[in-house]
């Protein structure tokens, strides 16, 4: 097995650019998303159990980061659901695009754009398989504003038609329109939680060990904090021991020491950016050194 330079991926961001351009060049990379690519169009995870605690009647005092840690957030939304019934994920997507209004030209940030950038086809190559936490469709509706086919996939086994990108859905699917797909069941309280963990068939894991399986993967957007991916990717890490990294995880300047050491024990590495604000040039630059390896960049 070779030597994986992991304090190295982690101090110096240029050297991660390279490799996962490399990667990008070959044909080799994959996205894995979370909720932070989405801020701006969508609320975050407190943000969200907040607002619908307040609709469902539920106590929303002390809903945030400090108070409520991302892996407990799970619990809030199990009581939202307890109160709610059948109506739970009706109400889920009301406030997931609470932000959302009919948009033309060009509305998106600069993360969804250097995101892009890494899924446009090119010479240099590009992600052509996109895994996500997020219910949401905002990346399917940027890419479609440019005139990208995407395919939305929240089951698995599961026919690949023709498209640009194929973006897997592994805790389900709630599209603003129709034409970004179908709605599939979400996971998000405490008992999708149980039966996707207590089942090894469950297509949700089918899909993330498909994609890891296939590709290099850059997380972005992700706090490491949710107890089912994580399951996953520590047993993934084990069923493939001559694979030395499985990929990269963007943390920001505050990830704790023991966080960067959990997410080395699955085979990914750690990539610290001093400010978020630098992810979109860190991705861009991705773009560019495979460019490079390609022979049409300087």
């Amino acid at each position: 097995m070779a030597d994986i330079d992991w304090s190295g991926y982690l101090e110096d961001s240029e050297m991660a650019a390279r490799d996962l351009g490399r990667s990008l060049h070959q044909g080799e990379l994959a996205l894995f998303l979370g909720t932070g690519i989405s801020l701006g169009y969508a609320p975050g995870w407190h943000a969200l159990a907040r607002a619908m605690s307040r609709e469902a009647g539920v106590d929303s005092a002390g809903i945030n980061r400090k108070k409520v840690a991302g892996d407990h957030l799970a619990h809030v939304f199990t009581n939202i659901h307890r109160k709610v019934g059948n109506s739970f994920e009706s109400l889920v997507k009301k406030w997931l695009y609470c932000r959302w209004t009919a948009r033309s030209g060009n509305w998106a940030s600069d993360t969804l754009v250097a995101l892009g950038s890494l899924m446009s086809g090119s010479t240099r190559g590009r992600v052509d398989m996109v895994l996500t936490l997020n219910f949401d469709s905002i990346l399917e509706m940027y890419l479609r504003l440019y005139g990208f086919v995407a395919q939305s996939i929240t089951t698995y086994p599961e026919i690949l038609r023709r498209a640009d990108v194929h973006i897997f859905h592994s805790h389900g699917y709630l599209p603003y329109d129709v034409a970004d797909g179908n709605e599939s069941s979400i996971l998000l309280d405490n008992q999708t939680y149980l039966e996707a963990i207590g089942d090894p068939g469950d297509p949700r894991r089918r899909v993330m060990e498909y994609v890891f399986a296939q590709k290099t993967v850059l997380a972005i957007g992700l706090s490491g904090d949710d107890i089912y991916s994580r399951s996953v990717l520590a047993a993934l890490a084990t069923k493939q021991p001559s694979r030395a990294i499985m990929g990269y995880w963007i943390v920001g300047p505050d990830t704790s020491a023991d966080k960067v050491a959990d997410l080395r024990d699955s085979k990914l590495a750690a990539v610290r950016l001093s400010s978020y604000r630098q992810l979109p040039e860190f991705l861009l630059n991705v773009s560019r050194y495979a460019a490079r390896f390609a022979g049409i960049g300087p």
